[in-house]
């Protein structure tokens, strides 16, 4: 739910605020992974590493 104000309008400050703190956590994200591989790791399939998990969890 959108922060109101004395007035009951949303404050657009708030409603910037969180979107950038979602675009910065994205951009963290992708950072971090491109270091990854820069450090060698393998990039790999999600749908393999989620059959993988239930094999492993759910036999």
């Amino acid at each position: 739910m959108y922060k109101l104000c004395e007035t009951g309008k949303p404050l657009i400050p708030y409603l910037h605020a969180d979107k950038f703190a979602r675009i910065n956590r994205i951009d963290q994200a992708i950072y971090e992974s491109e270091q990854d591989i820069a450090n060698g790791a393998e990039a790999v399939d999600a749908e393999i590493v989620f059959v993988e998990l239930e094999k492993k969890h759910f036999g």
